[in-house]
């Protein structure tokens, strides 16, 4: 059974859990999002191929050889117990 918290434990939950705010100029956030959201959209394309394509080659191998492992560690347990 749980213990009962007591108020010290519940003010520091609701501290711990609390969200941080920022303050900021409200011209400065109009401004921003004003910005941001028509060139979201091309910019999110340019970023994907932005990076070297060896190092994406890399990643993908690294990625193509971990569900290799995965895949015969599961296929090992699946003829152990069948």
């Amino acid at each position: 059974m749980a213990k009962k918290r007591s108020k010290k434990d519940r003010v520091r939950a609701k501290l711990r859990h609390a969200p941080v705010i920022k303050a900021m100029p409200v011209e400065s956030k109009i401004q921003k999002s004003e910005t941001i959201r028509p060139a979201e959209k091309n910019d999110y394309l340019k970023e994907i191929f932005a990076y070297d394509p060896k190092l994406i080659l890399k990643d993908l191998r690294k990625t193509f050889l971990v569900v290799v492992f995965v895949l015969i560690v599961l296929l090992a347990i699946f003829l152990l117990y069948t």
